[in-house]
């Protein structure tokens, strides 16, 4: 059925938006999304649910959705203990796996997610060590402490796959990860979002969000990587953002590429969205 009104998803950010409209707009966004932190929370009761060891890099896990960032820490983790061959020889039996995963330097203490479906596959893959938490992030009073805090927050309204709103509410849910790690005082965060972050409101609402994240106390850096310049068969873009806690002394620097030829290789789009390597 047809209507008149037109959804949201059909208009974009205004071309004429000065980077100060675009600013007292994401001050006016953070200031109502922080005003609705403390409704309907009840749930002190989970930080004494958590499992904290003392001997491991303890993690919280936000928007976590099946766990592939989560699984992806948790092998790096093995790795450094085990070796890589080991690791992943041991990922690919499932019996395995599991009888070595808890030598891991990670451990996956706490996760956060609202999605039914996926909360269910990731009981089904990660030990009850794990407290799952499927609520609202916006109604969680009370984070517990951790050494590392994950995650990619939602990612709709920076995609330019979606409705590019400066305003759109699902902008503001990393405002919860910033109060996490208040809360929790990890030695590192590290988030993760689509490419359209750099672009929105002209750099703006990238720009804001650091800020944000400093303010929390953190040294904070942002790249724009690839996930075929890593070794995965897939081209992929994300803004990866890791924050490390003003003090520690820790300067993280991101990784080099491990693949490719960057020199003498370039990438084309094909099909639809696949896209091919070819010789310059």
């Amino acid at each position: 059925m047809k209507i008149n009104e037109r959804g949201r998803g059909k208009f974009k950010p205004a071309s004429d938006y000065t980077s100060k409209d675009v600013k007292n707009k994401l001050l006016e966004k953070i200031a109502e999304e922080t005003s609705r932190i403390y409704e309907d929370q009840d749930d002190i009761e989970l930080l004494e649910e958590t499992t904290y060891y003392k001997d491991k890099l303890n993690v919280i896990s936000l928007f976590s959705g099946c766990g592939g960032l989560d699984l992806g820490f948790e092998l790096a983790g093995l790795e450094a203990v085990v070796g890589e061959k080991e690791a992943m020889g041991a990922f690919e039996n499932s019996n395995s796996y599991d009888a070595i995963r808890g030598n891991s330097i990670f451990h996956t203490m706490y996760t956060n997610d609202l999605f039914k479906e996926a909360n269910e596959t990731y009981k089904m893959n990660f030990p009850a060590t794990t407290f799952q938490h499927e609520k609202d992030i916006r109604k969680v009073k009370h984070f517990p402490k951790a050494d590392l805090v994950i995650g990619g927050f939602p990612c709709p309204g920076f995609s330019e796959a979606g409705p590019r709103l400066v305003d759109d509410e699902r902008n503001f849910l990393y405002i919860h990860f910033i109060r996490c790690i208040m809360q929790s005082q990890p030695e590192v965060f590290v988030a993760e979002n689509v490419k359209g972050l750099t672009t929105l409101g002209k750099g703006e609402v990238l720009n804001q969000l650091i800020e944000d994240f400093s303010s929390a106390g953190y040294e904070v850096k942002f790249k724009l990587l690839n996930s075929r310049d890593y070794g995965v068969p897939q081209f992929r873009e994300r803004v990866i953002i890791v924050g490390s806690k003003k003090g520690n002394n820790f300067k993280y620097q991101f990784p080099e590429p491990t693949h490719g030829d960057h020199e003498n290789l370039e990438i084309i789009p094909y099909f639809s969205g696949c896209y091919k390597r070819f010789e310059r």
